[in-house]
């Protein structure tokens, strides 16, 4: 299933590296095993969910779960919200 986000959220890598302090291979890498991303088609750009990422360094892997079923409104997913 497609990991769905906001025009706000979605950064390229190299934003998301610069915004988290991660490097771009440690977010490629985050984007392949959780799939905090999207990419349009084979060597397209990558953009990744920011809030998403914020939720991976964080070890909030339930609140990851709720983002990506879409309850944006449950409180543990809107504390993320409001750091961005």
């Amino acid at each position: 299933m497609p990991f769905l986000m906001t025009r706000e959220e979605a950064v390229p890598l190299k934003e998301a590296a610069r915004r988290s302090g991660l490097s771009v291979d440690t977010i490629r890498r985050l984007h392949k095993r959780h799939g905090i991303g999207r990419q349009m088609a084979p060597r397209s750009p990558i953009e990744v969910s920011f809030l998403a990422l914020l939720m991976l360094q964080h070890g909030d892997l339930a609140a990851l779960e709720l983002l990506r079923n879409g309850q944006r409104e449950n409180e543990r997913v809107s504390r993320y919200l409001a750091l961005m």
